[in-house]
């Protein structure tokens, strides 16, 4: 039997045997550590090449898509200058968009609630071409005051 103080599965293990985790032989570790001010310092240092390398293929990729969908969802704020005239503005005409978000509902939805009560819109693209329609106020009403229902 061995000595009280070996361990089974420890047989041939010294300490010659353990080879640090770091990537650089013996000759540049010591260059690196006489003159450690002039280097910046290692980013990752003392971590193992496994969990190195899953942080940068995994971990890493995963947070930028995060911060770039963050990025790209948010809107930029900007603050209006406050003044005195800020009375609120009077609309002679919606956009599709506005009648979207008016309504809670898609741009197609807008497009068919428009044709089905024959709404005519203002559009100066010419015929069969896209352009920016524009639908009165004075038609949005009259759609919305027909749409209105006593709930029961």
């Amino acid at each position: 039997m061995q000595g009280s103080d070996a361990k089974p599965g420890t047989q041939g293990v010294t300490a010659s045997t353990i080879v640090p985790s770091e990537s650089k032989s013996n000759g540049e570790r010591s260059k690196a550590t006489g003159d450690s001010s002039s280097e910046a310092p290692e980013i990752g240092k003392g971590v193992r090449p496994v969990v190195k390398d899953f942080l940068s293929r995994v971990v890493v990729p995963i947070l930028v898509e995060r911060y770039l969908t963050e990025r790209a969802t948010k809107k930029p704020e900007t603050k209006k200058p406050i003044t005195d005239n800020d009375a609120p503005i009077h609309r002679d005409f919606f956009t599709i968009q506005q009648l979207a978000e008016r309504w809670s509902c898609s741009r197609g939805t807008v497009y068919n609630i428009l044709r089905s009560t024959g709404t005519k819109v203002v559009d100066f693209a010419a015929k069969g071409r896209k352009g920016h329609k524009l639908v009165p106020v004075r038609a949005v009403e009259e759609i919305e005051h027909r749409k209105l229902r006593r709930l029961s």
